[in-house]
């Protein structure tokens, strides 16, 4: 053996900066037959801004407690005039669903979902993700869909320090929650992004 490095110490070694990071986006595509399947799937919901949520990821990770938003933070959007969320959150949240979701208000189809390319094929039909650091953040990421990702303080190092974008993924919008922050008002910042993102209303007296 001639040399040796660290996995993660790679990119130093080779010089590798941040615009050598490929991002062209998307570099994952679903299943042509299940993107037929889910374009039907969501056309109930045609003509309305369709959002997707997932505010918590696997217990077992050891950052969850950190990363994991409640649920009742986010359910405003749902509530908002000329939108449908859908639940992007696969599997039990526990505490963390601290209000019960309204099943119109939050439509679940995760039941539908066989693997990663169903998953794929239902987010790529959808307008914006909204979700916290979880394989969805990812997912969402590499589809070119709009993502808006909830970080902790402590958020993995991949999503850098002190920056709103991601070289990996140009479609995505960082939030991140300072030390001593709380989640009401890290949320309270998206809320204000979504308010602006959605469209304005019709002015009095025009028809949409």
């Amino acid at each position: 053996m001639d040399w040796h490095a660290a996995l993660m110490d790679l990119p130093a070694r080779l010089g590798v900066t941040l615009g050598d990071i490929p991002s062209r986006v998307p570099y994952l595509r679903p299943p042509e037959a299940a993107r037929s399947r889910w374009s039907a799937r969501l056309q109930p919901w045609a003509g309305r801004r369709k959002v997707g949520l997932a505010w918590c990821g696997s217990h077992a990770q050891v950052n969850n407690r950190n990363r994991a938003m409640p649920y009742s933070l986010l359910r405003p959007l749902a509530r908002a005039p000329g939108v449908q969320c859908f639940n992007l959150q696969k599997g039990d949240a526990g505490a963390w669903t601290d209000v019960a979701p309204d099943g119109r208000e939050l439509v679940d189809l995760t039941g539908e979902w066989t693997d990663f390319g169903e998953s794929a094929a239902m987010i790529e039909q959808l307008d914006l993700v909204v979700t916290v650091d979880t394989a969805i953040a990812h997912l969402a990421g590499a589809l070119g869909k709009p993502v808006w990702i909830l970080l902790a303080p402590n958020a993995d190092w991949r999503w850098l320090r002190e920056r709103e974008d991601s070289p990996w993924y140009p479609t995505a919008r960082l939030f991140r929650r300072s030390h001593g922050e709380d989640r009401a008002a890290q949320v309270g910042r998206l809320r204000e992004a979504f308010a602006r993102w959605l469209p304005a209303p019709p002015e009095a007296g025009v028809s949409a």
